[in-house]
């Protein structure tokens, strides 16, 4: 009997070592609030980090990353916040939003949702890529002439070593490279 009181003492001292019990170790005792906008998903990384996803403010695909404690990984998008654009859509900001995460064979992550009231599904690198698409002079930066190089290459025009920090070694020059590279015009060549 003296060791079933001892084991009640030791429970309610302790009640957070209880399953179900908030874990103080993760955000502020166990919770973290970050007015980023409506996360509707969750996934854990391999490494153990946690992205959400849903919508911010009109911008749809709002992505946000977090380290084990519950703090935003600042090594991601920016200081933890991805807020993608999409400038083809004639109305952008107009709508959409992120309902589910998955993760691919290369751990890039998959968000599944809507844009512009259409079925959407956009890729995101969880690592910064080591070149940037298109940015053949290699100064972290594409700007149109180098876009058109890519075009030239494309075309037959030039040949690849006209570009050599934004190519692959093994990359043809197809539409998706020189997609990539006015995308990297847009928005910059940082990962996440």
């Amino acid at each position: 009997m003296a060791n079933l009181t001892g084991h009640l003492e030791v429970t309610a001292k302790a009640p957070n070592h209880r399953h179900g019990g908030l874990d103080n170790g993760f955000g502020t005792n166990g919770i973290v609030l970050e007015r980023i906008g409506d996360l509707r998903a969750l996934i854990i990384q391999p490494d153990g980090k946690l992205v959400g996803a849903g919508f911010s403010d009109f911008k749809p695909f709002t992505l946000a990353r977090f380290n084990e404690d519950g703090s935003l990984d600042a090594t991601f998008g920016d200081n933890g916040v991805v807020h993608p654009s999409f400038p083809w859509l004639d109305c952008y900001p107009r709508g959409g939003e992120t309902n589910a995460l998955a993760i691919d064979r290369d751990d890039n992550l998959i968000a599944v949702g809507s844009l512009e009231a259409s079925f959407a599904i956009a890729r995101f690198r969880t690592t910064a890529s080591t070149a940037c698409g298109g940015d053949c002079d290699g100064n972290d930066d594409v700007v149109v002439n180098e876009m058109m190089t890519l075009v030239n290459i494309a075309l037959g025009d030039a040949p690849p070593s006209a570009c050599p920090h934004g190519l692959p070694s093994d990359t043809e020059v197809v539409i998706a490279v020189i997609v990539e590279a006015v995308n990297h015009a847009l928005n910059g060549c940082g990962g996440g």
